[in-house]
């Protein structure tokens, strides 16, 4: 069985630096999230909310990422409790607050 969501994160943790695959992985796990809740449990369990974190955090200047990353965050924190406290607990509301200022 293919994980897409293991695929996605693990190709935007090989190429951290590569601001066109970030800008698309970020939109796509987001895009992946919306789906159903199942969906969105297999991004945070693929170790997603990190990858997310890490993009916004390498491109805090590029507005598409941090938009979606941002979307990413509200969405998946809103869907979980456990979520939530993971977003907090890896520095998002931090990256997220960087982006506001």
């Amino acid at each position: 069985e293919v994980n897409g969501a293991s695929n996605i994160v693990g190709i935007m943790k090989a190429n951290k630096e590569n601001k066109m695959i970030q800008t698309h992985a970020t939109g796509l796990v987001l895009n992946l999230s919306t789906d159903s809740k199942e969906s969105a449990a297999s991004v945070v369990e693929n170790d997603g909310i990190q990858a997310v974190i890490d993009a916004m955090n390498t491109f805090d200047a590029e507005s598409e990422i941090q938009q979606r990353a941002c979307q990413f965050m509200a969405l998946v924190g809103g869907l979980d409790a456990a979520w939530a406290k993971r977003i907090r607990d890896e520095k998002g509301l931090s990256a997220i607050s960087h982006v506001i200022q």
